[in-house]
């Protein structure tokens, strides 16, 4: 509730009544009067205008209302409702899709086409709205300029993003082709999001995603909508063991949530979840389950017949640790999940590339797999760099493997992916690590310490933490142990 006060200051010269005028009395009364009531009047336009406007859904027209918002110093033009301004500059993108999203690289601004890139829309969200919260998918951080699948989606009928500029999350639309944009606001008590992820049926549509929680266990939201977008409920939550891989709905009832080595499904539209079956047979290990990889989604071909797509890794004496695309069904809508053959072998460089925590943002890549790369043109960061350094090396399966200073100059997230890719690439074989961030080695069967170019000290991670060593020394003060 706002409060609005007139203070009147110690000492200050009383209201008297004219002695030099009859009328004088009257006129200063009635002055106090015109104002009181003027000050009335602008305390009611305010309430009226801050507290009786729409606020959860928004129709306008990008091209007006404008103000003039200022971060650190650089004027944005936004509308009135935080959507950017076109800055009505021509731009030069080119695609080979019929409907597609780029990021123009000069000004910085997202513009969509539906006809093949023979005219660019402005979409009025800045790139980093889409990539709120922590955009990192099991498989690695997503590069910038690339998406999260099922983000976004684009056509001349209806296109739309979901997206975050402050605490909450909302969905952006057009049913014009850019000409106009509607908002509306999915949740405000999510924050912040790491998978994220909505699909439409018609004027039906979900809006799944889960919090941000570190790579552990994470809770799942789901939202619903049954009017294109424009108002959105809460429809159900639940904790997931695991970090979600993906999600797949086939109706806004019937869905399935994976992690690398579970799949649980909800016939409620996610008010509950349960654990699938998966009937693997023996010469397939259950781990390394890759259900929903893209473009794998679960499909419904019958009216009770569910299909998908595993990809499993072979055991046993014929093709051990290569990894094929298996085909399982489901008849009793996703409870039960039965194989019913080997399809292809997936390829051994994807098979390296997932276990080096790299296979997503190879995907994101313009030509995916087939994309040319090098230190100079910017394309990868340091940390995907030496990502791809060890699939290599898991191609080439040498006998001994020295690793040098492999998580420098990385964040934390991809130091945590890098270290991963390590226990895979150190595993039954001989390896030197060097490494002055200790947490790199703490597994390490012999740690020998090094100053001034002479071995000072050598033994476990465990052992050289029982006395006041240098090792000791530095891994405290590398993780700030008292």
């Amino acid at each position: 509730m706002n409060t609005f006060h007139i203070f009147l200051l110690e000492n200050e010269p009383r209201w008297e009544k004219s002695q030099s005028s009859p009328g004088g009395y009257l006129t200063t009364k009635m002055s106090t009067l015109v104002t009181g009531f003027f000050l009335i009047l602008l305390a009611g336009t305010i309430y009226y205008g801050r507290y009786t406007q729409p606020k959860m859904s928004s129709h306008i027209n990008a091209a007006s209302h404008m103000t003039m918002n200022s971060t650190n110093d650089t004027h944005i033009q936004k509308t009135n409702e935080g959507l950017l301004a076109d800055p009505k500059q021509k731009v030069n993108l080119t695609t080979q899709k019929i409907n597609d999203l780029k990021l123009d690289t000069e000004t910085h601004s997202l513009y969509m086409t539906t006809d093949s890139g023979a005219n660019w829309v402005f979409v009025p969200i800045d790139s980093q709205w889409l990539r709120f919260g922590e955009y990192t998918l099991t498989t690695g951080l997503i590069p910038e300029g690339y998406w999260m699948d099922n983000t976004y989606d684009i056509s001349a009928d209806f296109s739309w993003f979901i997206y975050s500029s402050g605490d909450d999350v909302r969905l952006l639309t057009s049913r014009d082709n850019g000409k106009t944009w509607q908002t509306s606001i999915i949740t405000q008590s999510v924050q912040p999001i790491r998978y994220r992820k909505a699909v439409f049926y018609g004027n039906d549509g979900l809006f799944i995603c889960t919090s941000a929680s570190g790579m552990s266990a994470e809770t799942l939201y789901i939202y619903t909508t049954m009017d294109g977008g424009i108002t959105w409920i809460k429809s159900g939550s639940t904790m997931i063991n695991q970090p979600v891989q993906n999600v797949s709905f086939v109706t806004t009832s019937l869905g399935f949530v994976s992690t690398r080595e579970s799949l649980f499904y909800t016939n409620n539209g996610g008010r509950s979840f349960k654990e699938s079956v998966l009937s693997i047979p023996e010469n397939y290990q259950t781990g390394g389950i890759d259900l929903f990889q893209s473009p794998n989604e679960v499909t419904q071909i019958s009216a009770n017949t569910l299909e998908t797509k595993f990809y499993l890794l072979k055991k046993g004496p014929i093709d051990a640790g290569k990894m094929f695309a298996c085909l399982f069904r489901s008849t009793d809508n996703g409870e039960t999940w039965q194989f019913v053959q080997q399809l292809s072998q997936v390829e051994q460089i994807i098979e390296a590339a997932e276990i080096a925590q790299c296979d997503h943002f190879i995907r994101t890549l313009p030509d995916g797999y087939d994309t040319i790369i090098s230190s100079e043109n910017g394309t990868l960061s340091q940390g995907q760099q030496q990502l791809l350094t060890i699939a290599r090396v898991i191609l080439a399966n040498p006998p001994v493997v020295i690793l040098d200073e492999a998580t420098s100059s990385v964040d934390t997230r991809t130091e945590a992916l890098i270290q991963q890719a390590m226990e895979a690439v150190t595993k039954d074989r001989t390896s030197f690590v060097i490494a002055h961030r200790l947490s790199t080695i703490e597994n390490a069967d012999m740690i020998l310490v090094m100053k001034n170019g002479d071995i000072v000290e050598k033994g476990t991670h465990s052992e050289l933490l029982q006395s006041p060593t240098l090792y000791a020394s530095l891994y405290n003060s590398q993780f700030q142990i008292a």
